[in-house]
């Protein structure tokens, strides 16, 4: 059988809808990608909750030696909340193009380059989008790391039933960025790799302070405050850094 020739217009026509299936699908596996974090995230969140629950109530007593630790881990609630309303908040990208209520061929070769360019605009979008939650993420991360440096005081023997519930907690933390770096891992998403004593790169670090009083241009990190990540080969975060002057060799 022969192939029919279709006409300009059907193929404009076919062209267009094909952009807006791309367009569609575009916006529904962005939707899918943060409902998988929200999926992730939402066990981890309640499971956290429980455990902040069953935490003993401080007594006035032992509220200078544990209190603040208990706040700590109370405000990181409140952070894993924020970031669970924003993944959750159902994705809104609208297309404003009206599709030509006529067969005029320049309408529809319009309507196809403004298709195009809409699409383009889309992933542009979506992937600012997705990098602003890929930070917030990062912040938790941040916080859940810094509980590992925590020690909590010995007191006395009722004090010791505070030190298990805040250990308990920062167990807790410590599995919780595990779990988030290896999901951000298969997101494409890895630390960028510093080395103290070694030079700070200008594409990766910033520099948060110098620790001494030198002015000297050598300089070498002495510590990563803040780790930085790199995600689809591109800088997602810089590293902060601290860093001293290179000593004489």
């Amino acid at each position: 059988m022969a192939k029919m020739n279709t006409s300009p217009i059907v193929e404009l026509q076919e062209e267009c809808q094909r952009i807006c299936s791309r367009l569609s699908d575009q916006t529904y596996l962005y939707g899918r990608r943060r409902f998988r974090f929200v999926e992730l995230l939402r066990p981890e969140y309640q499971l956290f909750q429980k455990r902040l629950k069953r935490f003993p109530i401080i007594t006035p007593k032992h509220q200078e030696s544990y209190g603040e630790f208990k706040r700590s881990f109370d405000l990181f609630g409140v952070q894993f909340e924020e970031i669970l309303a924003n993944l959750e908040r159902p994705v809104q990208i609208h297309s404003r193009l009206k599709k030509p209520q006529t067969r005029d061929i320049q309408q529809w070769q319009d309507y196809r380059d403004d298709l195009k360019d809409e699409l383009k605009d889309q992933a542009r979008t979506i992937e600012q989008q997705e990098k602003d939650g890929f930070l917030m993420i990062l912040r938790i991360l941040d916080t859940a790391e810094r509980f590992q440096i925590f020690t909590f005081p010995e007191t006395d023997s009722r004090g010791e039933r505070y030190r298990r519930a805040l250990s308990k907690l920062k167990d807790y933390t410590d599995q919780f960025s595990k779990t988030i770096l290896r999901t951000l891992h298969r997101r494409r998403i890895d630390e960028i790799s510093l080395i103290p004593g070694a030079y700070p790169p200008m594409q990766t670090t910033r520099i948060l302070y110098r620790d001494d009083n030198q002015t000297k241009d050598e300089i070498i990190i002495s510590k990563v405050a803040e780790k930085g990540y790199i995600w689809k080969k591109a800088i997602l975060r810089k590293a902060a850094v601290i860093v001293v002057t290179k000593p004489k060799e």
